[in-house]
């Protein structure tokens, strides 16, 4: 059917007006895209999440990505994280180069967007070390000098890759599942440190960063692995590992905001007073702290339902007769910020 000279006047203008607005659309999905950054995640059953009680959403690597986008939400330049995880349980430096771990990592860097690969993370040659358990003082010295030959090619291979690239990669030590001295020569947990020393003087040879696990666990393995059921992280050592990693990384820099709201003037009004504050951060309050003339007493509890930090000092030994009352609020990058107030106390 021909349209009249008015109608298609009329069909013209509304098609102009559609690709007009169709115009700030695509504008905004290119946008979004090019604000997507990746997290790539590599290596062997600890970056992989096994064991922890969903691996998915509670391994090491998915709790670093939503600290990351976290603190992207409340920047200037907001978007999404995507997490690639590759790592594969029981791998081992060979099997990493051999089975295609490297391989696909080379392919997910090189195919990423320009600006898109934001960090990545390295966690292998745990399973070279356990395999060694049993082992001569000759094997464990020839599979040292194996590792260190695959560990560099590792690193080199990805060094090159990233060449030219804003990315911050970071690479883990591991812990000490035994607590021994490393200082003792031949021991399992010298040997341990022979590798984790591979590691990072590997590591740092690339400039990339070093997240030191073996310190981290000092003194608190049963609390943070299943050992000695299981050598991997529980949920504890998971989120260890990520605020040890996201620390290392360095991306949120401010301070948490913290207020006293109570005691609400210089009089305590008694020698017990409850002491409430408010503390918040971009990112995630890591540990709020009551501190009495600048010595630390006691952590305040979060109280939901009040959205307070909540406590209460005991002062009935305290020997004087005023106080400061201070509340230092720390975030899980370990940025800090104290609130304090003068109190007078009343008498015993």
């Amino acid at each position: 059917m021909m349209m009249s000279a008015r109608s298609l006047r009329i069909f013209v203008a509304i098609l102009a007006l559609a690709l007009i607005g169709a115009t700030p659309i695509a504008s905004q999905q290119t946008t979004t895209a090019q604000s997507e950054q990746i997290y790539l995640a590599l290596g062997d059953s600890i970056p992989a999440g096994l064991l922890a009680s969903l691996p998915t959403e509670r391994g090491y690597p998915s709790l670093l990505r939503n600290l990351m986008e976290t603190h992207r939400l409340s920047s200037d330049s907001p978007g999404n994280v995507e997490l690639i995880n590759l790592a594969e349980p029981g791998e081992t430096i060979e099997s990493f180069i051999e089975d295609g771990q490297l391989e696909s990592a080379l392919s997910e860097i090189e195919d990423a967007p320009d600006g898109a690969m934001q960090t990545i993370t390295l966690t292998i040659g745990g399973n070279n070390i356990l395999s060694l358990w049993e082992s001569t003082p000759a094997e464990r010295e020839a599979a040292l000098e194996d590792f260190e030959t695959g560990f560099a090619n590792v690193v080199d291979e990805l060094d090159e890759a990233t060449g030219g690239m804003d990315v911050d990669v970071v690479v883990t030590t591991y812990y000490d599942l035994t607590e021994g001295d490393p200082s003792v020569e031949g021991s399992n947990a010298w040997w341990l440190m022979q590798f984790n020393d591979v590691i990072r003087e590997t590591a740092e040879e690339a400039k990339f960063s070093v997240v030191d696990l073996s310190g981290e666990f000092t003194d608190r393995i049963t609390e943070l692995t299943w050992f000695p059921a299981d050598i991997h992280p529980n949920n504890a050592g998971h989120q260890m590992i990520a605020r040890a990693i996201w620390q290392q990384l360095g991306y949120d820099q401010e301070p948490p905001e913290v207020e006293i709201t109570r005691p609400d003037s210089d009089e305590a009004g008694s020698r017990t007073p409850t002491i409430h504050a408010i503390a918040t951060d971009d990112v995630s309050i890591e540990t709020v702290l009551l501190e009495i003339d600048g010595e630390a007493v006691s952590e305040l509890i979060y109280v939901a339902d009040r959205e307070r930090w909540i406590g209460v000092w005991d002062a009935r030994d305290y020997p004087d007769s005023s106080a400061v009352i201070a509340v230092r609020a720390i975030d899980v990058s370990g940025n800090e910020e104290i609130d304090s107030i003068p109190v007078m106390l009343p008498s015993r």
